[in-house]
């Protein structure tokens, strides 16, 4: 298990500590205040990137520091603008592959249209149809949101 902890930045506050830990595939985020116990959240692994960039620009870092080279300001620069592009390329890959999924549920419905047509039992899932046939009705879904898409102009 790994674990990071911080004490509290304010005088009067060493009873206050933010520890960040991993347990079981997720990450843990806790405020321990000596006189109330814990608490906190669990969050992603993935959500990881996203609160890192939440952190550092919340400590007031900047993505274009013009700072000093190897500076820990122009570090961190670099790290916001690393983090910035994982966080877009996660958000990318989520939306690929909703959409992916949702355009596998549109073949799927329309294979199973065509098989029933013709008195054949339908597909339970995509995973049942071959590669061949798959492909195939992938193409059909796309041309049918094609189709769908100009017929709302």
């Amino acid at each position: 298990m790994t674990s990071k902890t911080f004490k509290s930045a304010y005088p009067g506050r060493s009873n206050q500590s933010l520890e960040i830990l991993r347990a079981d595939n997720r990450v843990r985020v806790s405020v321990d205040h000596a006189s109330d116990g814990a608490r906190g959240i669990i969050i992603a692994p993935s959500d990881a990137p996203a609160l890192a960039l939440a952190i550092l620009e919340a400590a007031g870092y900047k993505e274009h520091s013009k700072a000093n080279l190897g500076s820990s300001e122009l570090l961190a620069s670099y790290g916001m603008t690393k983090l910035r592009q994982a966080v877009q390329a996660q958000v990318r890959e989520e939306s690929e592959t909703k959409s992916q999924a949702e355009l596998e549920a549109e073949a799927l419905m329309l294979a199973n249209s065509a098989v029933l047509a013709v008195g054949n039992p339908p597909y339970p899932s995509i995973e049942h149809m071959s590669d061949t046939s798959l492909r195939k009705w992938l193409a059909v879904a796309r041309k049918a949101r094609e189709l769908g898409g100009s017929a709302e102009k």
